[in-house]
């Protein structure tokens, strides 16, 4: 399996002729996170390279720094074969809504391939005045191992425990927030126990936002002992080490 880092929470997996993408068609102009660069838009909506033939595109919400419905629009039409999965409210604004599947429910099977396996799963959406949206985190099974890409959500312990029915080797993307978190960070480390933590959706480098680089320097302090490996990614199309 081969990932790559888009932008923010954007993450591209492949295997051989299946390709999962997860977040990685938004703006994100106007917030303190980055944009996803024009070019490689382009290559994601019209599938070159590496983006061709991409198997499932998924959206966890439809915030303007993870969905773009002009992005999935232009997704939609020139590449008719992918399976869109997006909340209802992000479908709602597509011109065209051709392959595309609602996320519904609390934990949905929304593609099984014969490498991949993802699920959707409701979680509730960080900080209550950013909570108006349905959020889904997205798990991904792949040959024993379990990718846990949290986006923005709140994960719960008892959705976890709802995939341990067999051991795997957990690898778990949070983002600065869950790193202060007193209550998210000891659900995974009890429930999961990853062998690697990947921290995505950095915000753009600023004075302004020195407050989230004190945020991730303590929560690397405080689990540097505790987890086998943190990896911190935030430059576009950077293979992540899994």
């Amino acid at each position: 399996m081969k990932a790559y880092f888009i932008a923010n929470t954007g993450v591209l997996l492949c295997h051989e002729t299946e390709k999962i993408l997860i977040d990685a068609l938004h703006i994100g102009a106007g917030t303190i996170f980055k944009t996803v660069p024009t070019q490689v838009v382009t290559s994601i909506t019209t599938g070159v390279g590496i983006f061709q033939d991409i198997s499932c595109a998924v959206a966890t919400h439809s915030h303007i720094d993870h969905f773009s419905n002009k992005q999935y629009d232009s997704l939609i039409e020139n590449q008719p074969e992918c399976l869109v999965c997006l909340t209802q409210d992000s479908a709602d604004m597509l011109k065209n809504k051709t392959n595309v599947k609602i996320l519904t429910g609390e934990r949905m099977n929304i593609f099984k391939g014969e490498y991949f396996t993802v699920w959707a799963i409701k979680t509730a959406h960080q900080g209550e005045r950013f909570a108006d949206v349905d959020n889904y985190s997205i798990c991904v099974e792949y040959k024993g191992k379990r990718l846990w890409l949290l986006s923005d959500g709140v994960l719960e312990k008892e959705q976890i425990d709802n995939f341990t029915d067999e051991k795997q080797d957990d690898i778990v993307f949070v983002n600065p927030f869950h790193m202060q978190s007193s209550r998210q960070m000891p659900i995974i480390l009890k429930a999961l126990d990853p062998s690697n933590v990947v921290i995505y959706h950095m915000p753009i480098p600023s004075k302004e936002n020195e407050w989230v680089d004190f945020i991730l320097k303590k929560g690397m302090k405080d689990y540097s002992d505790v987890f086998k490996k943190m990896t911190i990614i935030g430059n576009c199309m950077q293979e992540i080490e899994l």
